[in-house]
């Protein structure tokens, strides 16, 4: 029936009310009621809209994780918003939540223009804008803890949306499409399974690198482990502490590439020019994070190492997968006495996620994800004086082979820095730029695979992106940083 004009009018007024209702719906409201026994919180409240606002203008928002609607102080992750953290101590979850906004706030500021900074350093306590943003971070989050019944309400707050879209998928007849994509997955990972090698034969390739700096792992122990790691309220280690650095010294890989081209040579991201990413391949680096993962009620560290090259090159015209500016990561488990539990690779796109067993670990057959995760023979675990060996192969930086070496052997030494780094680059005007947009993904490296991929849901196919944004799966849903990931994908050889 067709409308009429009063019919009109009922479905404009309609529209209208379900349009203000969803941008009521929208508003964030807070999760809880801060106290207003501690002082300073209305003024910091006030500091904090401000500071959002400036941030969400200047477009420089940090990308991972997620911000909490309504509580800006408090900044969230997909390990942060797991079930499991509720059983823990609830002053010790809000402080983590704090210490992740603090962390993703300087490094939004340090990007935003001077007269910014200034306008925001004045608009706060403390005689800086670093200084504001503790002050009223802390402030805050001392709100947060005493107010009453905030609890369950913040946990919802903190949830993390998944990467992918899902009107993407409908557009794109996902649920018939999926079918020929998952056949494309099958044969890439019949294609890895056959040729991928778990030790290293042979002459060394081309380009080797090596960390500059040696490390061991003291003794601790009669089987000479480090058995006893500090921890904080959550169980997790301390990011700062000096083990922890010490750890990423020790695993620190060998790199070897298949050709000593200058798209195979490892380095240092910067910006060439608006949109226009590269990687200074004269001072060679690896980018090091530590996160954690939840498997069978333990707490267990990961030494992330992340590698960038300054492009994959096309083979020709019709090469779907070469783009500017490539990279891997490189994933170490650890048990609770810092000995290697798992290995992963993955690109940075998110794509060619691979996990390599040790010792006598199987996959698991009940993993329950609609694409099956790809779990290779691993290589045996390095030995006092070895470290693993990773050999890459040319254009594609595909794993060819893991396997050990000892740990003077010679290459170009390699420096290790913090991955937080890459969010506060020099942009050559005098300021800083983050190598990540605030939606993750990394300017100027879309790959032409987009436009066939695209009805999988994931975000630009192919292009580079920030930790904390990697979905790792065409079909279905997965990523990176699940924090039950590995109890999902791996039987152990023993308990962590």
């Amino acid at each position: 029936m067709p409308f009429t004009g009063p019919g009109i009018c009922l479905l404009v007024v309609a529209s209208c009310a379900a349009l203000a209702g969803g941008c009521a719906a929208g508003r964030p409201v807070p999760p809880v009621q801060l106290s207003a026994e501690i002082p300073g919180t209305v003024a910091c409240e006030r500091f904090y809209a401000i500071l959002d606002d400036r941030v969400a203008s200047a477009g420089v928002g940090d990308g991972a994780g997620a911000a909490i609607a309504g509580a800006p102080w408090l900044r969230s992750s997909r390990w942060l918003a797991a079930g499991a953290r509720l059983l823990q101590p609830y002053e010790d979850w809000v402080a983590a939540l704090r210490e992740r906004e603090v962390e993703a706030r300087l490094s939004e500021v340090i990007n935003l223009p001077a007269a910014t900074r200034q306008e925001l350093a004045a608009a706060g306590p403390g005689p800086d804008l670093a200084s504001a943003i503790l002050t009223c971070s802390e402030t805050l989050a001392a709100a947060t803890i005493a107010a009453g019944g905030a609890r369950e309400p913040l946990h919802e707050g903190a949830a993390v949306a998944d990467e992918y879209i899902s009107w993407h998928r409908w557009a794109g007849l996902y649920p018939l499409t999926r079918f020929a994509i998952q056949v494309g997955v099958r044969v890439w990972q019949n294609r890895v399974e056959a040729e991928f090698r778990n030790t290293i034969a042979g002459d060394p390739w081309p380009a080797r690198y090596v960390p500059a700096a040696d490390a061991r792992l003291p003794a601790a122990g009669p089987d000479g482990r480090l058995f006893r790691l500090p921890r904080d309220g959550l169980d997790r280690l301390d990011s700062e502490h000096m083990i922890t650095g010490l750890l990423f010294a020790a695993y620190a890989p060998v790199i070897e590439m298949e050709s000593g081209q200058p798209w195979n040579l490892p380095g240092t991201p910067f910006w060439e020019a608006p949109q226009r990413p590269n990687v200074l391949t004269g001072a060679p680096r690896l980018y090091t994070f530590l996160d954690h993962v939840d498997f069978h009620g333990a707490v267990l560290p990961r030494l992330n190492y992340v590698v960038w090259f300054s492009s994959r090159p096309k083979r020709h015209v019709l090469d779907l997968l070469g783009g500017r500016l490539d990279g891997m990561t490189i994933r170490m488990t650890l048990d609770s006495r810092g000995q290697p539990l798992h290995l992963e690779t993955m690109h940075n796109c998110g794509c060619f996620h691979q996990h390599y067993l040790l010792g006598d670990a199987a996959a698991r057959p009940d993993h329950g994800y609609a694409e099956r995760p790809l779990v290779l023979a691993g290589p045996q675990l390095p030995g006092p004086g070895e470290r693993w060996l990773f050999r890459l192969q040319d254009r594609s930086h595909y794993v060819a082979a893991i396997g050990v070496t000892a740990a003077t052997e010679t290459g170009t030494p390699y420096a290790l820095s913090a991955y937080s780094e890459l969010a506060a680059l020099r942009d050559g005007d005098g300021g800083y730029r983050s190598l990540f947009r605030p939606d993750g993904l990394i300017a100027g490296t879309s790959r032409d695979e987009r436009v066939l991929f695209w009805v999988s849901g994931i975000p630009d196919p192919g292009a580079m992106r920030r930790h904390g944004r990697h979905a790792t799966a065409f079909v279905g849903r997965r990523h990176f940083d699940d924090p039950d990931l590995l109890e999902r994908v791996i039987i152990p050889d023993r308990m962590p």
